[in-house]
């Protein structure tokens, strides 16, 4: 076998070592409704299976007999149909990041699934034309004039799912959008390298890397956030909140509000603690949508939350709570749910001067939350 033949699968079992390692690291498969996880495993599973498909097509390439010869044509034809498989599933994932609950429509599902179909459909044609790769009577496979159809459709996912990214930096997490950005650029320098050296394979392990780029920024993200609603968690609350004291930062102030849930135990006690971990998730919907990507929104402990916001003066402060009570009524008439979704909430400038840990600045928000809390019951 030729060395550069050698060379690129041992490159193949590097990625493969790659995708082992963070299918060793997922405890358990993808939730039925965690849509996001599914796509992302399914990406880790494409990505395995086209790395076996190149390392078959590479030890199939030039050996003798007709039998080899027929199961090359066919396992090429499936690497030349599936190319673009990962690009189909990670644009997917992208615009399942930019919703941020993971749900998108079926005709947008379609819409993606496209060029996948019209590859798929010009591979077809391929078979006995030779116009994207052929195998001569030696089993030696060679490119056809028109290989680059299939890199061409394959790049339209990077660019369309890059640019997505791009236009849609707001409705993205600070923390997923770094690794959104980065996951693109590696298969496509491998991609351009690929066809510009023949025989060099690439594309699969830079696409390795990539996913795990993305795994563990997941994995970091866990730990910075509550399982239930996906808000930053009380640690991180701490940590953000003493930074901040801790800084010399004067030029704009940084607003607290604290958040309660009015009634949450009569969500509990009349419909069960499976439709009040419902509620506190549609709690957190309404945060994220209520405030600016650049806010702190956290789950404080139960059924109690804090935003953190940076604001030019007081006013600045009490307009951001204003659109959170409109964020709420329009949840309440728009969801036909038993029970109405309200809160109480405290808020306040931090004045470092006053307030010199994270501790006592949340204790005064908390108390001003309940003072409220107590003149509307």
């Amino acid at each position: 076998m030729p060395d550069r033949f050698a060379m690129g699968i041992h490159v193949n079992m590097l990625a493969l070592a790659v995708l082992a390692l963070i299918a060793l690291n997922i405890r358990r498969r993808p939730d039925r409704e965690d849509y996001v996880q599914k796509t992302y495993w399914a990406m880790v599973m494409a990505n395995t299976v086209m790395i076996l498909i190149d390392i078959a097509v590479d030890t199939l390439n030039g050996r003798d007999g007709e039998a080899l010869r027929s199961l090359h044509i066919g396992v090429e034809t499936a690497e030349y149909a599936l190319i673009p498989l990962v690009g189909m599933i990670w644009t997917t994932y992208v615009e399942q990041r930019i919703d941020r609950y993971g749900k998108i429509s079926k005709m947008k599902l379609a819409l993606i699934a496209a060029p996948f179909a019209i590859n798929f459909a010009i591979v077809i044609m391929n078979l006995g034309r030779g116009f994207m790769f052929s195998i001569d009577e030696m089993n030696v496979y060679s490119r056809g004039e028109f290989f680059w159809i299939n890199v061409v459709i394959s790049y339209i996912y990077l660019v369309y799912s890059f640019v997505r990214i791009v236009k849609n930096r707001d409705s993205i997490r600070r923390s997923d959008y770094r690794s959104l950005l980065i996951f693109p650029l590696l298969p496509f320098l491998g991609g351009i390298l690929q066809s510009l050296f023949y025989g060099v394979t690439l594309i699969w392990t830079s696409t390795a890397f990539s996913l795990l780029i993305v795994f563990v920024n997941v994995q970091n993200d866990q730990l910075n956030r509550d399982h239930l609603t996906g808000l930053y968690n009380r640690r991180q609350l701490d940590g953000y909140l003493t930074r901040h004291i801790s800084s010399a930062e004067r030029e704009r102030l940084l607003g607290g509000v604290m958040i309660d849930v009015d009634g949450f135990k009569d969500i509990n006690d009349k419909y069960g603690h499976v439709e009040g971990d419902k509620a506190l998730e549609y709690i957190g919907e309404i945060l994220i949508r209520s405030f600016r990507r650049e806010d702190f929104v956290a789950r404080y402990a139960g059924d109690e939350f804090m935003v953190l916001s940076k604001v030019e003066d007081y006013g600045d402060l009490e307009r951001i709570v204003g659109r959170l009570k409109e964020s709420m009524d329009s949840f309440n008439k728009s969801n036909y749910l038993p029970y109405r979704i309200s809160v109480s909430v405290g808020y306040d400038i931090l004045d470092k001067d006053i307030y010199k840990t994270s501790e006592e600045f949340v204790k005064h928000v908390d108390k001003l939350m309940y003072e409220q809390k107590r003149r509307i019951t």
